[in-house]
């Protein structure tokens, strides 16, 4: 499972979530695998400039 369909499936337990506490927890997650594929992004144009 690579990087966007761990964040898709973030993203629809987050619309399925019914609770406050797990929400929060999702979207925590979901950031997290956000910024991991921005990283991943950035590391590969840092890879086509050298």
């Amino acid at each position: 499972m690579d990087l966007d369909e761990k964040i898709q499936l973030k993203q629809k337990e987050l619309s399925l979530s019914d609770s406050p506490e797990k929400k929060s927890q999702i979207q925590q997650e979901l950031k997290k695998l956000q910024l991991r594929k921005e990283i991943e992004a950035i590391k590969r144009r840092i890879e086509q400039i050298n």
